[in-house]
C-alpha cells in the first residue's frame, strides 16, 4: 500500500520526533554517563591525595617519635632521684613519668653579630649568633602546646670542636654563641640544640628549625602582616611609633620588632617579650590563613627553604602543621627562662634559676604518677 504525500510528510513528521526523542534520550544517557566517569575520577585523585597526605602524616609522626629516644635526666637536680625506671623520678615524696608523647622542637632566629658580642675573644670571627632561641613542647596526647624562651646571654656550659674535629672542652660561654662557633649552618644549628638540650637536664629534642631575617619577612608578608601593641622598649627606640599603639607590621618592620634591642641589663628581656608577642601573633594569623589555605605550611616549606636550616623531612612537617592547627595557644603558654640578667666583662649574662627551670620541665614533660 502506497502512502500519499500527505500520509508520507506525517509519518516523517513523527519519525523525526522519534528520532528526536531518542536522541535525546541517549544524550542524557551519555551526558550522565560522562559525569559519572568525570565525578569517579575526581574521587579517586581525592581519595588518592587524602591517601598519600595521611601516608605522609602518620609516616612523618613515626620519624619524629623513633628520632631521639630517652628522657631527661632530671637525677641531676638536687632533691630528685632517678628510679630503676630511668624515666620515672621521685621527688618531694612523689613519683613522676616522663610523657612518651612529648615532642620537644627548638626555633633559633639567626641574627648577625652585635658589637658586644664581636668584642668577645671566642666570636671574633663569628658573623651570625643565636639571637631569638624558642623551645616549643607539643604534647600530642593531649593537644597542647608550651613554650619557652631562652635569652642568648644565657650562660652555659658549650662544647665546641676545633677545625678537625676535636673536641676542645666545656666553655662557660653566652648561649647565643653555639652558633657561632659550627662551621656550617647545619653544624650550627646542633650545637644550640645540643647545648640546650644539656641546659634543660638533657630534654630529648626532635627537631631544629633555624630562621633568618628573610625568613620572617617572608613569613610575616605571608599571612598578611602581623598585628602588635607597641611596648615602651621599641618605642624608645624608635620614637615613630607610639607606645600601646597596634601595628600591623610587614616585612622588614617585623624584623626590627623582633630583632632589635637595648644594651642594658634589661634589654634581652624586653625584647624577648616582644619576640613572645610576635610568636603568639603569627600563630594565630597563619591558623586563620590555612583554614582558607590549608596547602600554607607546604607552600611556605618550599618558598623559605633557601632561607631555613632544619632537620625536619617534609612528612614531619606536614605532622606538625596538622598538629599545631588543632592545638589551642594562650599567651600564658609562653614563658620566659626565669633567672638573673648582669652586666658582664663584656656584655650582658643571664644566669638561669635552676629551681624554676626544674619545675618548668617537670609540670610540662611529666606526669604524677597515681598509684
Amino acid at each position: 500500500m502506497k502512502m500519499s504525500g500527505f500520509h508520507k510528510s506525517i509519518f516523517a513528521k513523527k519519525q523525526s520526533r522519534l528520532d528526536h526523542d531518542e536522541i535525546e534520550r541517549h544524550g542524557w544517557k551519555i551526558a550522565l554517563r560522562i559525569f559519572l566517569i568525570t565525578l569517579s575520577i575526581l574521587l579517586a585523585l581525592i581519595i588518592s591525595a587524602l591517601g598519600v597526605y595521611l601516608y605522609m602524616r602518620e609516616s612523618g609522626k613515626n620519624s619524629l617519635k623513633n628520632k631521639v629516644t630517652g628522657s631527661p635526666n632530671l637525677g641531676q637536680y638536687d632533691g630528685a632521684e632517678l628510679t630503676s625506671d630511668a624515666s620515672v623520678i621521685l621527688y618531694d615524696g612523689t613519683q613522676y613519668q616522663y610523657k612518651e608523647e612529648m615532642i620537644s622542637l627548638l626555633l633559633i632566629g639567626v641574627e648577625p653579630t652585635d658589637e658586644m658580642t664581636a668584642a668577645s675573644e671566642t666570636a671574633l670571627s663569628a658573623s651570625e649568633t643565636a639571637g631569638s632561641i624558642f623551645l616549643l613542647a607539643l604534647d600530642t596526647e593531649q593537644n597542647t602546646l608550651s613554650i619557652l624562651g631562652i635569652p642568648g646571654d644565657t650562660m652555659t656550659e658549650i662544647a665546641h670542636d676545633d677545625q678537625a674535629g676535636n673536641l676542645l672542652g666545656n666553655n662557660i660561654n653566652p648561649l647565643s654563641l653555639a652558633y657561632a662557633f659550627g662551621d656550617s649552618e647545619r653544624k650550627s644549628c646542633e650545637l644550640v640544640s645540643n647545648t640546650v638540650s644539656k641546659l634543660l637536664y638533657d630534654l630529648p629534642i626532635h627537631g631544629y628549625l633555624s630562621v633568618s631575617a628573610s625568613a620572617i619577612e617572608q613569613l610575616t608578608n605571608a599571612v598578611g602582616g602581623i598585628s602588635v601593641k607597641i611596648p615602651q622598649d621599641f618605642a624608645d627606640l624608635f620614637p615613630e611609633y607610639e607606645t600601646n599603639a597596634t601595628v600591623t607590621m610587614y616585612g622588614s618592620e617585623a624584623v626590627q620588632f623582633v630583632q632589635m634591642r637595648s644594651m642594658n641589663t634589661d634589654g634581652y628581656l624586653a625584647r624577648m617579650e616582644r619576640q613572645k608577642q610576635f610568636a603568639l601573633a603569627l600563630y594565630y594569623q597563619a591558623k586563620r590563613v590555612m583554614r582558607d589555605h590549608p596547602t600554607l605550611p607546604f607552600t611556605l616549606y618550599k618558598q623559605l627553604s633557601e632561607q631555613i636550616v632544619t632537620d625536619i623531612s617534609r612528612n614531619e612537617a606536614i605532622y606538625l602543621a596538622s598538629q599545631l592547627l588543632s592545638v589551642s595557644s594562650r599567651a600564658d603558654q609562653i614563658q620566659m627562662l626565669d633567672g638573673q640578667s648582669v652586666s658582664g666583662a663584656v656584655s650582658n649574662e643571664f644566669y638561669v634559676s635552676e629551681d624554676a627551670l626544674f619545675q618548668w620541665i617537670l609540670q610540662t614533660f611529666y606526669t604524677e604518677v597515681t598509684k
